[in-house]
């Protein structure tokens, strides 16, 4: 049996939608275009042809579209087939994520809500605020995505998603969370060997760490300084951004990072401080997974977690490292990395 029909056979049997829509011939539906025919289809669900087909035309009556353009060759779905087919999948994707987190709670097994998000503020930003969570809801599971392709939402890849690109989907709910402003850092051991870099201009004459891949703004040096060619400068290229931070911690060179890499490491120097950088950062969620307990708590922590009133790096307006070193004096908060010292 396919995946989706087995999938939606399991979900309900024959509750009425709108319209007079059944569930049941959504899963036939599905049934007929995963197999590509109503014969096939008919085999598989141990139907009769005749029964299958009658049903069918029903469903294109309900729906007053052409779903199947019969040939001799078997069923193909039309435009407005793959269309409806589509819908289906994601109506079939909502109903088995309401039933499966209903089940957990029922069972006494700790809501679990996926959160996607990139991995430098996931690993950096997100992962030491947990604890926050879970003293506020113990009930509450986290399983958190970490990687740079941004994930599909409304796939219910994840419920939750922190990204850099904006998605262009409007049934969506996006919000800008944040705004990540990115400057220059080099670490204490490197500009004490090669020297303070007072200029963006001087960023070429050094070592230079480029992080690529999605979502990564790669181009944005060469975009504000004439660099020539990169292999002159560029020492280091990486693909993760705990491989950029750890590179420049550890006296590999000079690379752009998000200015609150301050409140990570006291070990980190603001550099050519004329470069600047802005990003904003999107909070994407579907709105009826937000009408959910445990995912409107996820949500909500998240927001906190970039409140620009506690973290005013966040803020619309830039603030520089060593204003962050005043904030975080101020909060009596050292950098998140003098823990593992």
């Amino acid at each position: 049996m396919s995946k989706n029909l087995s999938q939606v056979s399991n979900i309900v049997d024959h509750p009425s939608g709108p319209s007079g829509l059944q569930w049941d011939d959504l899963r036939l539906f599905l049934a007929v275009a995963d197999l590509g025919g109503m014969r096939s289809a008919a085999k598989e669900l141990r139907l009769s042809l005749p029964s299958l087909t009658r049903r069918m035309r029903q469903l294109e009556k309900q729906t007053g579209t052409v779903l199947f353009a019969r040939s001799y060759r078997g069923s193909p779905l039309t435009a407005a087939g793959q269309e409806m087919r589509s819908e289906a999948e994601e109506i079939l994707r909502r109903v088995q994520s309401i039933i499966r987190k209903g089940q957990s709670r029922a069972s006494g097994v700790r809501a679990t809500v996926k959160v996607g998000v990139t991995e430098g503020i996931g690993a950096f930003w997100l992962v030491p605020r947990l604890e926050v969570l879970r003293k506020r809801h113990p009930q509450v599971s986290v399983d958190l995505i970490c990687q740079m392709q941004p994930i599909d939402v409304r796939a219910l890849d994840a419920d939750i998603s922190v990204q850099f690109e904006k998605p262009d989907d409007p049934d969506l709910k996006i919000v800008r969370i944040a705004h990540i402003h990115i400057v220059m850092f080099a670490s204490a051991g490197y500009v004490a060997e090669r020297g303070m870099i007072e200029s963006k201009v001087d960023i070429p004459l050094h070592e230079y760490i480029e992080i690529v891949g999605p979502q990564m703004d790669n181009k944005a040096l060469s975009r504000q300084v004439e660099t020539g060619d990169e292999r002159k400068f560029v020492n280091l290229r990486v693909n993760t951004p705990a491989a950029q931070f750890m590179a420049a911690t550890f006296n590999c060179g000079v690379t752009a990072l998000p200015v609150y890499a301050r409140a990570i490491s006291s070990q980190l120097v603001h550099v050519a401080k004329d470069f600047t950088l802005s990003r904003d950062l999107w909070l994407v969620y579907n709105p009826w997974a937000a009408e959910l307990p445990h995912v409107r708590a996820v949500i909500d922590w998240l927001r906190d977690s970039f409140n620009p009133i506690q973290y005013p790096w966040f803020g619309a307006e830039p603030m520089t490292p060593d204003q962050i070193d005043a904030h975080l004096a101020g909060l009596r908060e050292p950098a998140l990395f003098s823990r593992f010292r």
